[in-house]
């Protein structure tokens, strides 16, 4: 970020040195850190939602999306790549955020052509 000098009392005042760049860097990993937290939050929130629902159903929760269905998983996938690909820049290590319980669907699914979503059934 370049600041410019200013006039204070007819003399040019010549602008604050720069923050030493690993002070930089360091904030830079935690703005990523708290946006990984973040959308770590709203991801497992929405994962037991449709997953570990106590009243309703993935079956019945899918049905009610509709066609909006596909757009729901893809985000879901979204989030997955994006956790996936952000979490081992901060201080933690890989998995640790993302645990496979909320990046492996626990049931098979087919994302239809009109963008509803079959969930496969229990055997």
């Amino acid at each position: 970020m370049k600041v410019s000098p200013y006039i204070q009392n007819d003399i040019v005042v010549p602008p604050p040195p720069a923050p030493p760049i690993e002070s930089v860097a360091s904030d830079f990993l935690e703005s990523i850190n708290s946006a990984v937290g973040m959308v770590s939050k709203v991801h497992r929130n929405s994962w037991d939602t449709f997953w570990h629902n106590p009243t309703y159903t993935p079956e019945q929760l899918s049905a009610a999306l509709g066609t909006r269905a596909k757009r729901v998983f893809e985000a879901s996938a979204a989030n997955i790549s994006f956790l996936s690909t952000l979490e081992t820049l901060g201080n933690h290590p890989a998995g640790a955020i993302l645990t496979p319980e909320y990046s492996t669907p626990p049931r098979a699914f087919t994302i239809n052509d009109d963008g509803t979503v079959t969930i496969t059934p229990v055997s």
